[in-house]
């Protein structure tokens, strides 16, 4: 059941509708702002006021969409009317409707919480036919689906590899009941060891998983997240130096974490739950991969190719942390010989304060 798992993430492929996107007009540079009594072009006052302008007449661009780009929230407004509250990322919409809906002459106007926040305006064109250029023919880069299958293929052979040299502790940490149960079984005796040598590859091993959906995610949803948007090569090779840097980024943070769970046990006389803790966060992050794989596969056989399903999945994963919080509580709770009080004490810097850290961090 493991293999087969992960030998879907070997699909987790670029995935590309049969439309093809024709950049008519950037509008970026036309967006205004209210100044004086008058409407100027924002790129002209060094003022940044929280509301930007922006006027289109619908005849000039039959049969094309209105392309809005951003990586903060902002309210939309039409001709006056509220018609969307804008999340993070790209939206689309056809000037044909919004024309039948309003007028032919759409006013818009972008009232941002933040005046830094950077708004993209583009028309664009969604042809089912791939537009024809007199300029040299260059063939369309693949880098990401060759990046995808090289890693998912080193993924799939270390996960061979751990189970040959240790088949019961790694499978162990697939067993998805023992984290959801409160009375803990036996474990393995050398999964009781948190910094055992074999423990320590199992903790490699789900960093550079979850670097890999990262990436995947990050992709697909269009390098919005501000911890992972700097990984952005557009090659094989600077791909995978990208997933190293993220692999190892994630590692530390996973080895800082174990110390730091490591000194409050021991500060808060907690060290006979250390193992408990430690080895089903573990259990957790390899849930959430799995599932997060599994819509990854769905999108695949699906088509589904919209950048605000990855970021559905991004969110997931965060959720993923934050429902950690009372699974550890609970957990500890029944094997607790203090307080209430004390536990929750001891939650608060090791697993609490890191996840609401993290959060802000990617949200900034």
């Amino acid at each position: 059941m493991i293999y087969t798992f992960f030998l879907l993430i070997a699909s987790l492929l670029p995935l590309k509708a049969a439309v093809y996107r024709v950049e008519v007009i950037d509008l970026s540079s036309q967006l205004k702002v209210f100044e004086n009594g008058r409407y100027i072009f924002a790129d002209s006052t060094p003022a940044e006021p929280k509301s930007l302008f922006l006027f289109i007449e619908t005849n000039r661009f039959k049969g094309n969409f209105l392309e809005l780009q951003a990586n903060k929230d902002f309210a939309v407004f039409i001709n006056g009317a509220l018609v969307s509250n804008f999340s993070s990322g790209i939206k689309t919409w056809s000037l044909d409707s919004l024309a039948h809906i309003h007028s032919s002459s759409l006013s818009f106007a972008f009232h941002r919480e933040n005046s830094n926040t950077p708004v993209k305006a583009k028309i664009i064109s969604l042809n089912s036919v791939q537009p024809v250029s007199t300029d040299p023919v260059k063939r369309e880069s693949e880098y990401f689906s060759d990046f995808s299958t090289i890693a998912a293929a080193l993924l799939l052979i270390s996960l061979t590899v751990l189970i040959r040299a240790n088949s019961r502790l790694t499978l162990d940490y697939f067993n998805f009941i023992k984290l959801f149960s409160l009375q803990e079984r036996d474990e393995n005796l050398m999964g009781t060891k948190v910094s055992a040598s074999f423990n320590l590859l199992i903790y490699t091993f789900v960093c550079f998983l979850l670097a890999y959906l990262l990436l995947v995610i990050n992709y697909h949803s269009g390098h919005q997240w501000n911890l992972i948007r700097s990984y952005e090569s557009t090659t094989v090779l600077g791909t995978l130096v990208d997933w190293l840097n993220l692999s190892i980024l994630l590692s530390a943070i996973l080895l800082i974490k174990l110390i730091v769970v490591y000194s409050l046990a021991a500060l808060f006389d907690f060290g006979d739950m250390l193992t408990i803790q430690f080895f089903n966060f573990v259990r957790l992050i390899f849930l959430v991969s799995i599932i997060t794989i599994l819509f990854l596969v769905i999108y695949l056989i699906f088509e589904i190719d919209s950048e605000q399903s990855y970021v559905i999945l991004f969110y997931f994963l965060i959720t993923g942390l934050i429902l950690w919080i009372p699974i550890v509580f609970l957990k500890l709770l029944g094997r607790a010989s203090y307080g209430m009080f004390h536990l929750f004490s001891y939650l608060c810097p090791s697993e609490i304060f890191p996840v609401l850290v993290l959060i802000k961090a990617l949200f900034l």
